[in-house]
């Protein structure tokens, strides 16, 4: 929330730049955007183009983290980093995050997904890590990391399909 330095008006909005954190099943790897059972896939991730056009903001980064999926027969999804701040204005950032304290754990001998985290990208290019679930104000200039969680694994890893592990390695999910 902000005012708009193009029109002075203010504005709120939701952003949605990407949450992953679906959990290996018994039959397949995790379903990148599923999040949980409360949604089942439904998630719609915003554009960044368009979250640029309405709104005073820069999307720096979204990626994938490499080696942050819950590792195991079926994988749980990679975590998602994204990287984002106010153009020409201050704005108030609010959000919630899970699964920092607790990150999602693997079942059946599958690993732990990685753990969500965030942080405010100062002036001067420092970090602070910020809580849980808070509001921040963001100068012009600065930018909020969210990183959001990963999912478990399903099963131990020493049994997933070779060829499974070949593309993850050539999508750059996990490192060799």
């Amino acid at each position: 929330a902000g005012i708009d330095p193009r029109t002075g008006d203010r504005f709120v909005n939701q952003l949605f730049l990407g949450c992953t954190s679906g959990a290996g099943t018994p039959h397949e790897d995790c379903w990148l955007t599923y999040l949980s059972a409360g949604n089942g896939g439904m998630c719609f991730i915003d554009s960044v183009e368009l979250d640029e056009l309405y709104q005073p903001l820069i999307v720096h980064e979204r990626r994938i983290v490499p080696d942050s999926e819950g590792a195991g027969r079926h994988v749980g999804a990679p975590s998602l980093r994204v990287e984002f701040g106010p153009v020409g204005c201050d704005v108030e950032v609010s959000y919630v995050s899970d699964g920092r304290a607790n990150p999602p754990r693997g079942v059946r001998g599958g690993m732990t997904g990685g753990g969500a985290d965030q942080f405010l990208r100062r002036l001067d290019g420092s970090l602070e890590q910020l809580d849980a679930a808070t509001t921040v104000n963001v100068r012009d200039g600065e930018r909020v990391i969210s990183i959001c969680t990963g999912g478990g694994g399903y099963g131990s890893p020493l049994e997933r399909d070779p060829d499974r592990v070949r593309q993850d390695i050539l999508d750059a999910w996990i490192s060799a």
